[in-house]
Order: structure tokens, then C-alpha cells, then sequence
């Protein structure tokens, strides 16, 4: 029988029926605690000179990226120019 499983207990068996939950992953902003919609948020990386101190990200919502951000510069784009 798909989808469940049998135990024995003696000599009797019970049958027990197996039960699929869903799960649904909660992103959690890094700086202020407050959960971050589907499709919103941002990701910031922090990188160091010295290679030892290794990398850190932080998971922030919109507004705290977008206020982090104002204190930075905007680093172009990587790769080739798009073509006229």
C-alpha cells in the first residue's frame, strides 16, 4: 500500500497512514528581525581587503538595502556593452 507503513505489534499489524505537510521557508531580515515578502528584499555582502576576515551576508528588506545603499557608490555592470 503507497503511502503507508506497517508496524507489527504481536500478533496484530496496524496500519499507519503517512501525512505530507507543506513547509514554507520565512526569510527574516538580519538587521531588524522583520520577515521579508516573497520576491522583495535584498542581499548585502560585505567583503574585506584583508581575505582572512573573510566574507559576510546579510539578508535586509527593501528600505534597509536601499538606505545602506545611499551611504555606497553604484558599481557598473560586468561583461560586454549591449549592442546598438
Amino acid at each position: 500500500m503507497p503511502g503507508s507503513l506497517l508496524h507489527s505489534l504481536g500478533s496484530r499489524k496496524v496500519e499507519r497512514k503517512e501525512q505530507q505537510v507543506a513547509r514554507k521557508t520565512v526569510v527574516v531580515s538580519d538587521l531588524s528581525g522583520k520577515a521579508i515578502p516573497d520576491g522583495k528584499g535584498a542581499v548585502v555582502t560585505v567583503r574585506f581587503n584583508d581575505t582572512r576576515k573573510g566574507t559576510i551576508v546579510m539578508d535586509v528588506t527593501d528600505e534597509e538595502g536601499a538606505s545602506l545603499g545611499a551611504k555606497g557608490r553604484k558599481q557598473a555592470r560586468r561583461g560586454r556593452p549591449p549592442r546598438a
